[in-house]
């Protein structure tokens, strides 16, 4: 009779109390009593044969602490965390019928506010448990979660309603009501760039959705992505994005695209998806970072897209078109550029005459590197072409006025040109371009007396 009331109490809810509320005491003495480095609290939640909730709780606490509650600031510390994050680490491999909630702790701590706690979280999450198939789907589709809802919540310039901006509230799901800082969507999107790190097809949705995201949270991108792709490289999945992006993430594969060449040469792999990309785009600036390494007729037939940029854009394509790679040195020297800008013909290219000026103009205000001797070597090849660049005239001109020394050199080709008169139709000079060109003949004719010697400059 004795033996069955002391079963009666055992299975009772007392009973259950009075267990819940011994192992929660022995815990909290334990996690008060000792230094966060002490293994006694962890070793204790795996050799309980039950864990009640209330534990479960406390674990929690460790894991996950309150970003606005008055708590103790060694609860807070980042040993703390460690200590909390190690005993769900061993309850998930030793304790299978407490993994979910275990997980459902660390997942919510990779969410934590505080940086501190939701890196070790991160860390934990990413390098431990992601690589586990039991496990796997629900992290990714966790983190998935907290992914898109960064498309959901409401920007903070759209949800204040008064002169002061309320602090995000954090939901129970872990979610914010509204997104007033970069900070906020990293607190959301953190946890799944690591896990791109891990399993490179992810990344596609990060630019999937990238145009669609808060003006924060695409600054938050920005700040992850060079961490990202200097961990992952040049993987197939990174370049399959690279070849047939989706829509509305150009600033983001720029980015990309410089951190992948930053310092580095690049691949033949990564050279034929930024060529695929082009192909598909005509986007002239996805070529710039390997533009040093493309190689001379391919440079010339992007040639007219370059000069149809903005003149500052022009200028970097230019520098890097000059500057070469270490291996190869400059793709086009300066005659070349000057000879590939005159040879554009606008009406057949599209480009506004303006556009081809502008990069005359450009390249002359670099007298360092277009040269006298450059211009003349420029010059003596142009006055061959047939018909007769439209703007040669205009270059003759702004080179002598740039280097009066060249007058003697202009003209010399300029009476190679008045020699051939007779072939005017076949040059396709009209009649006042002979006329000005024996006028100015006549005149150094006149004032000079002598020409100077083209075959220095050819």
């Amino acid at each position: 009779r004795e033996a069955e009331q002391d079963q009666d109490f055992l299975s009772s809810r007392t009973a259950t109390s009075v267990y819940e509320s011994f192992v929660l005491t022995i815990a909290e003495n334990l996690r008060d009593m000792f230094p966060a480095s002490d293994r006694s609290l962890g070793k204790l939640l795996c050799e309980m044969p039950y864990l009640p909730e209330g534990v479960l709780k406390l674990l929690e606490g460790l894991c996950s602490p309150g970003n606005n509650e008055k708590q103790d600031k060694d609860l807070q510390s980042g040993d703390r965390v460690t200590q909390g994050l190690s005993a769900v680490w061993n309850l998930i491999m030793l304790r299978p019928p407490n993994r979910d909630r275990c997980l459902d702790i660390a997942l919510q701590s990779s969410i934590n506010r505080l940086d501190e706690v939701r890196m070790k979280a991160i860390r934990l999450v990413a390098n431990k448990l992601f690589p586990m198939a039991s496990i796997s789907k629900r992290i990714e589709d966790f983190a998935n979660e907290k992914l898109n809802s960064v498309l959901e919540v409401i920007p903070a310039a759209e949800s204040a309603s008064g002169a002061e901006m309320a602090t995000p509230e954090v939901h129970q799901d872990g979610g914010l009501e509204n997104l007033s800082s970069v900070a906020d969507a990293l607190t959301l999107m953190s946890l799944y760039f690591a896990l791109c790190t891990k399993k490179h097809s992810l990344l596609r949705r990060v630019f999937e959705i990238y145009g669609s995201l808060p003006q924060a949270a695409k600054q938050a991108v920005h700040r992850q992505v060079p961490i990202l792709i200097r961990t992952i490289r040049s993987s197939p999945d990174l370049l399959g994005i690279i070849s047939d992006p989706p829509a509305d993430c150009r600033d983001l594969l720029m980015q990309v695209l410089q951190t992948l060449t930053d310092g580095a040469v690049p691949s033949q792999d990564l050279i034929s998806s930024i060529k695929n990309l082009y192909s598909k785009t005509k986007d002239t600036e996805f070529l710039f970072p390997v533009m040093a390494h493309l190689p001379k007729d391919e440079i010339l037939s992007v040639f007219p897209n370059i000069v149809n940029l903005p003149v500052d854009k022009f200028q970097v394509a230019l520098s890097r078109i000059l500057q070469g790679s270490p291996q190869h040195g400059p793709i086009l020297d300066p005659s070349e550029i000057l000879i590939a800008i005159h040879v554009i013909d606008p009406e057949k290219e599209g480009i506004p005459l303006k556009k081809v000026m502008d990069a005359c103009a450009a390249c002359f205000e670099q007298r360092t590197t277009f040269t006298q001797q450059v211009l003349a070597k420029a010059l003596n090849q142009l006055v061959e072409q047939i018909p007769l660049p439209l703007l040669f005239m205009r270059t003759v001109m702004q080179a002598i006025s740039a280097f009066p020394a060249l007058v003697d050199f202009v003209m010399e080709i300029m009476s190679r040109l008045v020699s051939k008169q007779v072939l005017t139709f076949v040059l396709g000079m009209n009649s006042v371009t002979v006329f000005f060109f024996s006028f100015l003949t006549l005149q150094s004719s006149f004032c000079h007396g002598r020409y100077g010697n083209i075959r220095s400059y050819g």
